[in-house]
């Protein structure tokens, strides 16, 4: 065995996927610092632009553009308290709407009491039969304002028609909405 004092080249296998990975490599990184650089520099004529605009604006205004920019914004305010009045501002007449569209043709109420703070609706009054009040009774549990329906009292009237006293617990939301009165 002969020692070689001089190595000889050892073969270099083309390794051309590991040259195409350094090259895409090298373009990724010569892609990404020339990005850089292209974004700070169109940053900063953003800057300048808006500066430039700025004094522009400064430079037109007058004590009477300041004046009436004062009053808008003084009605800007206001326009918002008012619009802040009305989201609180508690709409019982939706009740009446509630009323309208779920009273049965053959039910007359006579006297209704209406309790905001806990949405109860008390109503009273006289039916043909006991076939519409039971209908009336599933027109009211049948809306989705209609969280319980009660039938407190009922009595059979000298001209046969039925006195009855009903209480309903209505959904609170009926009186925050504008919405109409809607069937489940």
């Amino acid at each position: 065995m002969a020692i070689e004092i001089i190595p000889r080249k050892a073969d270099i296998k083309n390794n051309s996927l590991m040259d195409i990975v350094f090259y895409f490599a090298f373009f990724l990184l010569a892609v990404t610092i020339l990005s850089y650089f292209g974004i700070r520099f169109f940053d900063s004529k953003t800057v300048e632009k808006y500066k430039e605009a700025q004094v522009q604006i400064t430079a037109k205004e007058t004590p009477e553009v300041r004046e009436k920019e004062k009053q808008i914004l003084l009605y800007r305010d206001k326009i918002n308290d008012y619009s802040t009045i009305l989201d609180k501002h508690v709409r019982a007449s939706n009740v009446f709407s509630f009323l309208e569209q779920l009273t049965h043709p053959q039910i007359i109420f006579s006297w209704f009491s209406l309790d905001e703070e806990s949405a109860l609706l008390s109503l009273s009054g006289k039916a043909d039969g006991f076939e519409s009040l039971g209908q009336q009774i599933l027109l009211f549990e049948g809306n989705e304002s209609t969280v319980n329906v009660i039938l407190k009292k009922v009595s059979l009237a000298k001209d046969g028609s039925v006195d009855f006293q009903l209480d309903i617990t209505l959904d609170p939301k009926i009186f925050t909405s504008w919405s109409e009165v809607k069937t489940k």
